[in-house]
């Protein structure tokens, strides 16, 4: 169906490129068949799809061919070669009138295909093959891509043309108005020079502006590298850029600090200055919606401020510009009381003028270019509005905004006036120069805007004042700045949890992995050969550690999931697996609930102790003398009635000592109880072996460390003021076993044996066995042993001290 189609066949003719909302791929016969002009996103049509749920086939169709190709593929959002997507094929067809249908299409012949999707050869469509899967389902899937759109003829002279991409909105409307789906002109009735004129005009480059940062640049390359750049902000494809005296057309932006330019340069430069300048004026339009041909030529021409005229029965096009007088006017050349003169009233004047265009760069917002007035004429002012869709440069919106708003306001005096035949050339658009002894002007310069042939061959011409100034290209206002917000779907499936690493520790496994983007998924471990053969180690936990406790000998295979609030899994389980091949014994010397001593001798800030918990003190109090009140407050602990508590607060316990220095594995349990999810305790600590020199606070973790005093501070935090508490805070020390081997020790005096010392020192007495390593026929006695220290002799098998070296092993903690 044509997109000038004009019949009201009572459906919605909004456009699903342009309307408001997220681009959704479309499965509608109704719609028109779209033509692009530049580059443009769309979602599609979706004529065709196979059934299959694991598996499936479809076509979607996105304009009339012949476009230029297909960029940025997506499907719900996502690249199509992304991993998550794994599996997901396609081909891109571009409507050139000899494609054939796709092989995914069934069907024998491709007549067969054709009577299940159409001809298609002159149809822009990609043939998808997917795999569905947590991203995209044979019900869920929204196709979209960037449209680089028709090829159209480029005239260098007024019978000379090549047929390639161009966004030059000049060439873009030409295509249309001789297209067969467009107007339908013959190229014969067009007035190909004014269209070389204007199209020239378009690409000039202008408003030179240097880049921020340096760049640097090789002879025979056609890339620039930046240092301190920002080309993904200051620079778009088809900018002028002139670097060391080179000026070259952008072709690709690749990053802030590299682009691509259309040709090589010859010399090399670094540390060099970059001047841009942009195209004056690009196109970049779908037309998706049934609208009448003029509609769509408005949509186009004010991307550029042309507009259409007939000239000796040939359509031409003009862009108003600074030019000189085509005609002069005397008053002789006007007849007597025929002049008119007015001016725009007030009210229509406006203070604010308003651009709406599309952004590419901003995910396709649509955005806003605003010029103002320097004094308001009106209070409240008056704003006015065009949407220029077919405009995607901030800079290009922003120069329509300031000349529209000025062109209201400075050229605000119209004149009227009946000549003879003198105006018979003369068109709308032209700028002529009037003398009027009744206006008092001298060859000021006018712009017509209309003519009316009257009676007697009288023309009358209507004329607007002329600024010169307008043509200048000023920016009205600086580019907005978009804050983009990155939101995590909570119901969607958990990403799959990345870097889960084991390592041991003594008796011990600790896991650790890099948490997921969703703050509030939690995540479940489980221990086996695969996720479902498995058995479950731990479940609900949060942050990015786990310590699995009293393992065995052996490998053991850790697995990884992330798990959201409505139960759904991680696609892919993370593994991680480590081997255990020997267990360091384990001594525990403490084991208690820290808050069943006297609170009172640790540090409270902002919460207080009671009943072997710590909790956040409330920000105010219930008394016999206070006023009630009937807003039904809940009861909360403490005797306190609904009243809020502070946002955060602390304890500090008092100094530990565990009686010797000792390198011991420290581990902490505790309960938190709180209404509120947000609510949250840090666990921090230091330790000293002298009780003098002491390390700094830090976060709390399980492991090893050397000490014998130790101190915690808890800090409890209730970001929405809710009751939140801390009990049962149990502290378990423990010692691994230690080994000491002696070799050789050597007995020189057989009565006195051999005494060895242990540095550190045991926390207990430890076992301690020696045997005779000489060679020498008899056995050894452990005469004495404390610990710091063991005595060893050798005896012969008559029980006789002797001399003799011996070996002697120390185990203990």
């Amino acid at each position: 169906m044509s997109v000038t189609d004009r019949n009201n066949l009572g459906f919605d003719y909004e456009s699903p490129a342009y309307r408001f909302g997220s681009l959704e791929t479309q499965a509608n016969n109704c719609l028109s068949v779209p033509i692009v002009y530049g580059k443009a996103r769309a979602a599609g049509n979706k004529i065709w799809q196979s059934s299959g749920t694991t598996s499936f086939n479809a076509l979607v169709c996105f304009a009339e061919g012949k476009i230029t190709g297909f960029s940025d593929i997506r499907i719900n959002d996502i690249l199509i070669n992304d991993s998550a997507l794994n599996g997901c094929t396609y081909t891109a067809y571009l409507g050139d009138g000899v494609q054939q249908i796709d092989d995914r299409v069934p069907g024998d012949t491709q007549a067969d295909k054709a009577e299940l999707v159409g001809g298609l050869k002159y149809t822009a469509y990609l043939a998808l093959r997917i795999k569905s899967g947590l991203k995209v389902a044979n019900n869920y899937m929204d196709v979209s891509a960037v449209l680089q759109g028709k090829a159209v003829r480029i005239y260098t002279d007024t019978s000379a043309y090549t047929t390639v991409y161009s966004n030059n909105p000049i060439w873009c409307i030409l295509d249309f108005l001789t297209c067969y789906n467009g107007c339908g002109l013959s190229h014969s009735n067009i007035d190909i020079q004014s269209f070389i004129d204007a199209a020239s005009y378009c690409d000039e480059k202008i408003n030179p502006v240097n880049a921020t940062g340096t760049v640097s640049v090789t002879s025979g390359s056609s890339t620039v590298t930046g240092s301190g750049t920002k080309f993904k902000n200051e620079v778009k494809v088809g900018d002028q850029v002139t670097i060391n005296g080179e000026s070259k057309d952008v072709t690709e932006v690749s990053s802030d600090t590299a682009l691509t330019v259309a040709s090589n340069f010859s010399a090399s430069a670094s540390g060099q200055t970059m001047s841009i300048k942009d195209t004056r004026y690009t196109l970049n339009l779908i037309l998706d919606t049934r609208k009448t041909r003029q509609d769509w030529l408005n949509e186009m021409l004010i991307c550029c401020r042309g507009f259409l005229k007939y000239n000796g029965s040939k359509a031409s096009i003009t862009i108003e510009d600074d030019a000189a007088s085509v005609q002069s006017f005397t008053q002789d050349d006007i007849i007597a009381d025929s002049e008119v003169f007015w001016t725009t009233p007030k009210e229509q004047r406006c203070d604010i003028f308003k651009v709406r265009y599309m952004d590419p760069d901003n995910q396709y917002a649509r955005a806003y270019a605003v010029a103002e007035a320097d004094t308001f004429l009106n209070d409240p002012p008056i704003v006015q509005e065009i949407v220029a869709l077919g405009v995607t440069s901030f800079k290009q919106a922003s120069r329509l905004a300031w000349f529209y708003l000025n062109q209201a306001n400075t050229c605000d005096k119209f004149f009227s006036f009946m000549t003879t035949k003198k105006a018979l050339d003369r068109t709308p658009g032209d700028i002529i120069d009037l003398t009027s002894t009744f206006m008092g002007y001298v060859n000021k310069k006018m712009v017509i805007v209309s003519m009316n042939e009257t009676q007697e061959g009288q023309i009358q011409l209507i004329c607007r004042e002329f600024n010169s100034a307008l043509y200048a290209d000023t920016l009205g206002s600086v580019a907005p700045v978009f804050n983009t917000v990155n939101l995590t779907d909570v119901l969607d499936t958990p990403d799959d949890v990345q870097n889960l690493a084991s390592a041991q520790n003594l008796n011990s496994i600790i896991l650790t992995w890099q948490p997921i983007s969703n703050p509030i998924a939690t995540y479940e471990i489980r221990e086996g050969n695969s996720w479902n053969e498995s058995r479950v180690v731990a479940k609900d936990l949060t942050g990015s550690s786990y310590t699995v406790l009293n393992i065995q000998k052996g490998t053991f295979k850790y697995w990884i999931c992330a798990v959201n609030k409505y139960g759904n899994y991680s696609a892919n389980p993370t593994l991680s697996t480590i081997v255990v091949s020997d267990i360091q014994e384990v001594n525990t010397i403490l084991n208690e609930n820290i808050f069943d001593d006297d609170l009172s001798a640790g540090t409270f800030v902002n919460c207080y102790g009671v009943y072997n918990r710590v909790a956040l003190d409330s920000v105010d109090t219930w008394t016999s003398s206070g006023t009630w009140d009937d807003t039904g407050k809940d009861y909360a602990p403490d005797g306190y009635w609904g009243s809020e508590v502070e946002s955060t607060g602390s304890y500090t316990t008092k100094v530990y000592d565990i009686g010797t220095n000792l390198t011991s594995i420290i581990s902490v349990n505790y309960d938190l109880s709180s209404r509120d999810d947000a609510s949250n305790i840090i666990v921090e600590w230091k330790y000293s072996e002298d009780n003098i020199t002491w390390t700094d606070w830090q976060i709390f973790s399980q492991g090893s460390s050397t000490f014998r005093y130790y101190q915690f501070k808890i800090t409890l935090n209730s970001p929405n003021n809710n009751y939140t508490a801390v009990s049962n805070f149990i502290v378990n020390i423990d010692v691994p076993d230690r080994d000491f081997y002696f070799e050789d020790q050597v007995i020189s005096v057989a009565a006195n044996g051999v005494t060895v010392n242990f540095d550190p020192a045991y926390a207990n007495i430890p076992a301690v066995v020696a045997n005779i390593s000489d060679g020498t026929n008899g056995y050894c006695v452990v005469t004495s042993k404390t610990t710091s220290q063991a005595t060893v002799k050798a005896y012969n098998n008559s029980g006789t001290a002797i001399t003799a070296q011996v070996d002697i092993r120390v185990k203990g903690y």
